[in-house]
């Protein structure tokens, strides 16, 4: 056991270790294959994600779909996976043969082709609630003995799965504000366009720009770069005259087009 110990703490290492264009898919997809490997007498695991009371998604394992859930079911079916998620507590099938607490759900197993299975609620601080279950093929596989090694992976998988999230969240944020970056720049490359252009100030401008957008509906940073990439190209004087006619509230532009 302690042999087996040591080497679930070395696979949840790896499996923990955020690498780059991780999302918290690909993170738990590698999670339930080295499950897998490693817990004994686990043949298949399932990472299950409450996205609302009533809805549930099995996020990796879901390849078998008996024993999955999908986000377009009418209603969750009820199983032991469904209670670990919902309540956050343990749920273990000992023979699909002779279990009876939900109806249908032998049924599903044995058409799968297991027998046994734990659903387990991982402790992840992070929302949604999540759980992770483990099948095998064979009846009264998850007892006692294997329970040190299945709770390790459970706090560790919890972990990681929060650690996933806050990652994918944090590299969300940074894309978002090199965007605003890249957007604040072309905004102010096309506001030096027209201030030249036109001799006005940088608040006149911009209210170039912000009528431009309305008249084209397109958004402010797609009227910059095509003002910008126009410039680039040689082919500014033409733009200016597609998008701003001389207009007596603007006395600037109407010198500059004299």
């Amino acid at each position: 056991m302690d042999e087996q110990l040591r080497s679930l703490s070395r696979e949840l290492a790896e499996v923990g270790r955020l690498v780059d264009d991780d999302d918290v898919t690909s993170v738990v997809d590698r999670l339930v294959k080295r499950a897998v490997r490693t817990i004994p007498a686990c043949e298949h695991a399932t990472v299950t994600v409450e996205l609302a009371p009533d809805k549930l998604e099995t996020v990796a394992g879901a390849e078998i779909a008996e024993v999955a859930h999908y986000p377009d079911e009418p209603r969750p079916w009820h199983g032991p996976i469904f209670e670990a998620v919902r309540y956050r507590e343990p749920r273990r099938v000992e023979d699909a043969q002779t279990e009876q607490r939900w109806a249908g759900f032998g049924e599903r197993m044995r058409r799968a082709g297991f027998r046994s299975c734990l659903a387990l609620p991982l402790p992840a601080t992070r929302r949604p609630a999540v759980g992770c279950t483990l099948f095998s093929s064979r009846p009264n596989q998850f007892t006692e003995h294997v329970m040190d090694l299945v709770l390790l992976f459970a706090l560790h998988a919890g972990t990681t799965f929060d650690n996933a999230a806050l990652y994918d969240h944090s590299r969300q944020l940074v894309e978002h504000l090199h965007a605003a970056l890249v957007t604040r720049d072309l905004i102010g490359a096309a506001k030096g366009v027209l201030m030249r252009q036109f001799s006005c100030d940088g608040d006149a401008a911009f209210d170039l720009l912000r009528r431009a957008s309305q008249q084209q509906n397109v958004k402010l940073r797609h009227v910059a770069a095509e003002l910008v990439e126009a410039q680039q190209q040689g082919q500014l004087e033409v733009l200016l005259n597609k998008w701003f006619a001389v207009d007596e509230d603007h006395p600037n532009i109407a010198a500059a087009g004299s």
